[in-house]
This record gives C-alpha cells, sequence and structure tokens, in this order.
C-alpha cells in the first residue's frame, strides 16, 4: 500500500497514474485463478509518515471488518476470517512502504478463508455493492444514515476477533447503539428494546419476546462494562446469539428502508419508529 504515491519524486507524473490505475483495479469485482484482487486502496498525502501510516492502517482496519461482517458465519460467531497472505503463526507483518524507507508492522493474527466466485457472489448479494460505494465516498460527504450502518457494520465485523467473549458482546451491543439511538435516550435498552421490536416483529408476541429480550441484554452489557462480569456465569453464553442475530438483521433492516425511502438523517428513521409505536 502506497500512502504517498503522489509526491514520490521517483515516478513521473504518467508512472503514478498508470500506479494508481493498476491498483484500482479487480476490487472484489472480478476473481482470477492464481490472482489476485485488491481489498482496499488507501492514499494519504500527509505532512508526518507517521501519521500516515496509523491512519491508512485504521481505515483499512475497517475495511476489514466490513468484509468480515458482509462474510461471517451467521451460525459460529468465533469463526474468524482474513485475508491473503495471513498465517496461523500467531502474527501477521504488513509492510507499508513510503517515499524515505518502509516499516514492518504486526497485528494478531485470523485464519484466512478462500475468495472463490460463490462466496463474492455471496458478498454481493449482501451488501458489497452499497458498502463499497459508501466507503468510495470521502467520509464529510456520507449520510448521518449511512455513518450509522457502515459503523454498526464494523463493530459486528470486529466483533469475532475478540479475545473475550465480554468484549464481543458489547462490541456487538454498541452495533445495536449505532443503529438506534443518540448519546441522550436513556434507558438504552427500554429504547432499544422497543424500537427493535417494530422493526423486526410481526406479531406483538414477537415484538414483546424481543423488546424483553433486548431489555435483558442491556441488564447484562451494564453489568459487564461496569463491574466486569454479567451477574450469572451463564448470562453471555446464553443472550450472546441474541444479540448477534438483532445486531446483523437490524442493520439489513434499516439498510432497506433507507434505500427504499431515500432517508438520510436519524431524525427520519426515529420519526418511523414513533409512528408505528402508537399507530
Amino acid at each position: 500500500m502506497e500512502t504517498k504515491i503522489k509526491q514520490n519524486i521517483i515516478y513521473s507524473k504518467e508512472e503514478k497514474e498508470k500506479l494508481i490505475e493498476q491498483l484500482e483495479e479487480d476490487i472484489l469485482s472480478d476473481l482470477k485463478p492464481s490472482g489476485f484482487s485488491t481489498l482496499a486502496i488507501v492514499v494519504r498525502e500527509v505532512k508526518d509518515i507517521d501519521f500516515g501510516h496509523t491512519s491508512a492502517l485504521d481505515e483499512i482496519a475497517d475495511l476489514i471488518s466490513v468484509l468480515h461482517f458482509l462474510a461471517i458465519n451467521r451460525n459460529n460467531l468465533s469463526f474468524q476470517i482474513g485475508i491473503r497472505g495471513e498465517v496461523p503463526s500467531g502474527g501477521a507483518s504488513s509492510f507499508m512502504i513510503s517515499d524515505k524507507s518502509f516499516k514492518l508492522f504486526y497485528r494478531r493474527i485470523i485464519f484466512p478463508i478462500d475468495l472463490d466466485s460463490k462466496r463474492l457472489d455471496d458478498l454481493k448479494n449482501k451488501g458489497l455493492g452499497w458498502f463499497n460505494d459508501v466507503l468510495h465516498r470521502p467520509v464529510e460527504s456520507r449520510t448521518e444514515l449511512e455513518t450509522r450502518i457502515l459503523n454498526a457494520a464494523i463493530w459486528i465485523g470486529n466483533s469475532p476477533v475478540e479475545r473475550t467473549e465480554r468484549g464481543r458482546f458489547l462490541k456487538l451491543c454498541i452495533a445495536l447503539e449505532s443503529l438506534f439511538i443518540t448519546r441522550e435516550e436513556f434507558p438504552y435498552g427500554a429504547t432499544i428494546g422497543d424500537r427493535l421490536a417494530f422493526l423486526l416483529g410481526k406479531k406483538p408476541a414477537d415484538r414483546i419476546e424481543i423488546s424483553h429480550i433486548v431489555r435483558k441484554i442491556y441488564e447484562i452489557r451494564s453489568r459487564v462494562a461496569h463491574e466486569g462480569k454479567p451477574k450469572h456465569e451463564g448470562d453471555l453464553v446464553k443472550y450472546m446469539p441474541y444479540v448477534f442475530a438483532y445486531s446483523n438483521a437490524a442493520i439489513y433492516a434499516i439498510l432497506n428502508l433507507v434505500k427504499n425511502n431515500n432517508w438520510k438523517t436519524f431524525d427520519e428513521v426515529r420519526k418511523h419508529f414513533e409512528e408505528l409505536k402508537f399507530s
């Protein structure tokens, strides 16, 4: 990943343009036998090369989390995926090349999967195109709802590589919060429970059940966040599948609302829930 291609004095203007053009080929749109497909490109023009590397690595980490979200095994939350070049040796290295030198970064390993045409089609069906369009645009041009959906997907995608059940549970809860509330809307459990119930529940009995389970989830979340553990040891195991399923389903349900209604702000979604609640 080249962070300062455009400022590199080694290349002519034509060579820089050709290099960037080559990097932009085959971005998860076409798979070639024994070839490579580019996951993402981050170009940074900064005065501080260390800051450029750090910000580029952070953005790549978010991109990989989105891919994790799309490719995650819904039947096994502990299943981890990685990208080509990672090996199960306890650590993976990334070479970051700059104009002046190179640096070697290490990060914890996750296990890779093969990205074949069938899996690529599955990623597209799960929204790869939408996420690609949003990520391709500058942060400041994204709508509030696009940012919320993207953040929720990143939290979910990051949860499988979390080392502890407590950390995984908290990240999935934060994904729900990204979708359903603002910081001022207390209590979180009741507010999210009601909105999620109306979003996913088809019948009154389903809505009551969803609302009740979410309140329990947030009772556990509060204890884990403030006391370090749930009241009962088995609570995380029991309720992890619920928070995982609810956060995943909520992303696609809200994404459909956004697409169908061309909504851009969270107030539009909040108004929708209020109308459902009092209808």
